[in-house]
């Protein structure tokens, strides 16, 4: 069991060309080789570890920020969270191309309509508020879902699945991780269904069917594994914390967790696994979101994306020699 931090200079290739750019960056690793330790803590403790150095950007001065029935004490950020083999188990599920670009295209759209935008905190406020707008909010949704699948020029079969998948559940998925989750499982569970008991649909169709769906559920598993862990350990949302008394001294939990099946590294070194980032918000943001875009892409383009992390057990596999088979969790 080894735990590192690194603090260097790390750099990346210009895309103008000439001398690649450089960035002072921290890194901590949490390397194991025990095949009976439970992958789901050691993720939670980068994630604990997260929320130790997020409270190192407390301002001298503090001020809460009363959403009722949540409140939020600064600093204020959420957690991007996916497992990039259920996204892809979807996509073989929707029968999505294998082609780069259709791949893309696809998960850019699973970010634009399913991941909760911060602003969802606000609807929280009132249930009557809340309904009138997811009235309104369900139009757009829909008009922005046909835009986005139209200009992807995806087969009409694959069309249709995808459209089928995220109409099934609700638009953004909810602030409660788990119960976006619930959504995930249950439309996919949907078209596992329709699949198996259609007689269009040839064996090799609906065992391929089979297969996603069971691979989907691993990872539901997985993650919920993860926020099972990272709450016994006291990482408690803000969304889910009803008062200030379970404030923690040099702890900063996160305001939510979104759940974000589009979210993906560019550099591909977290694959194949569990993948998170910390996207940082100013403290008026909400000031800012009631009047402002109700979407995730603009608390992306308004919000700082500070950390991010994951399993990395795909890249150490990449640099192997022939032959070696082992098992290490990164």
């Amino acid at each position: 069991n080894v735990k590192r931090f690194d603090i260097d200079n790390v750099y990346y290739s210009s895309d103008a060309g000439g001398h690649p750019k450089a960035i002072l960056e921290a890194s901590f690793d949490i390397i194991q080789d025990d095949s009976t330790a439970k992958p789901e803590l050691l993720e939670a403790e980068s994630i604990l570890s997260l929320c130790r150095i997020m409270s190192l950007l407390k301002p001298k001065h503090d001020k809460v920020i009363e959403l009722p029935p949540i409140i939020l004490k600064p600093p204020i950020w959420f957690l991007r969270l996916t497992h990039t083999r259920l996204s892809d188990s979807i996509l073989d599920l929707l029968f999505v191309p294998k082609s780069e670009t259709a791949r893309l295209s696809c998960l850019n759209i699973l970010t634009s309509c399913t991941a909760c935008p911060p602003s969802e905190l606000l609807n929280r406020r009132s249930k009557m508020k809340q309904n009138r707008k997811k009235k309104d909010a369900r139009a757009n949704d829909l008009l922005l879902l046909d835009r986005l699948i139209d200009s992807a020029n995806l087969p009409k079969k694959s069309s249709h699945r995808l459209r089928q998948f995220l109409l099934h559940g609700s638009l953004p998925y909810p602030v409660d991780a788990n119960k976006a989750l619930d959504t995930i499982y249950d439309s996919a569970r949907k078209i596992h269904s329709t699949d198996i008991n259609s007689s269009k649909f040839p064996e090799n169709i609906k065992l391929l069917s089979k297969r996603c769906f069971d691979a989907i559920s691993r990872c539901i598993n997985q993650v919920r594994l993860l926020l099972k862990s990272i709450d016994s350990m006291g990482v408690v949302t803000s969304a889910s914390r009803r008062n200030m008394a379970q404030h923690i001294q040099n702890f900063s939990s996160p305001s939510y967790i979104c759940i974000d099946l589009g979210l993906r590294q560019k550099r591909r070194h977290y694959d194949g696994q569990l993948f998170y980032q910390c996207i940082f918000l100013r403290n008026n943001f909400f000031d800012d979101a009631i009047n402002g875009p109700d979407s995730i892409t603009n608390a992306l383009s308004n919000g700082v994306r500070l950390a991010e992390g994951g399993r990395y057990d795909n890249l150490v596999r990449a640099f192997r020699p022939p032959g070696n088979f082992g098992s290490i969790n990164m």
